[in-house]
């Protein structure tokens, strides 16, 4: 009788894996400009990204979400040929995805990434398409050290400036 009225004495356990690390936002207005679509796109890479670090994860699967302005809600997929949690690597794909579903006239209320298919984060392995991977990897840990110790402020690449000067 006093769960039907939110009483539960017993503590809250969370026991269930993690299926998937994720970002999304809701506009004010509804946009169909792809390069701002893509500014948003990017700021939402950085933060799944940092969330994927901070639980030790990688995924294998890209997720694109879009919510249509009447409402309807398209997700698309890739699976990737090794696991990430780089923001640069999960941006790159996930703007393969938006393309195909931009096309400055279809407007849109909502965008989100994820990855899922989740595993524990061992160490960045050798990406044969992509052999800069490394050094990239490497750039944006030693961003996401000085973040940590001088703030969110402290380093901020030319699409993060341009994301955050964008008129509202």
């Amino acid at each position: 009788k006093n769960r039907a009225h939110g009483i539960y004495n017993r503590p809250v356990r969370n026991d269930e894996e993690r299926k998937s690390v994720s970002s999304e936002t809701t506009f004010n207005d509804d946009m169909s400009d792809p390069a701002w679509l893509e500014d948003q796109l990017w700021r939402l890479c950085v933060k799944t990204a940092d969330r994927a670090k901070a639980t030790g994860l990688v995924g294998n699967v890209i997720t694109l979400k879009l919510k249509t302005a009447e409402f309807r809600t398209l997700t698309r997929r890739m699976s990737l040929s090794e696991p990430t949690q780089l923001a640069q690597t999960l941006f790159r794909n996930a703007k393969v995805l938006l393309a195909k579903e931009t096309n400055g006239r279809t407007r849109f209320r909502l965008i989100g990434v994820g990855i899922s298919d989740l595993s524990e984060h061992r160490s960045d392995a050798v990406d044969l398409l992509d052999p800069l991977v490394a050094k990239r990897a490497a750039a944006e840990r030693a961003s996401d050290l000085a973040r940590q110790k001088f703030g969110a402020e402290a380093v901020i690449t030319g699409r993060s400036a341009r994301v955050k000067n964008a008129p509202r």
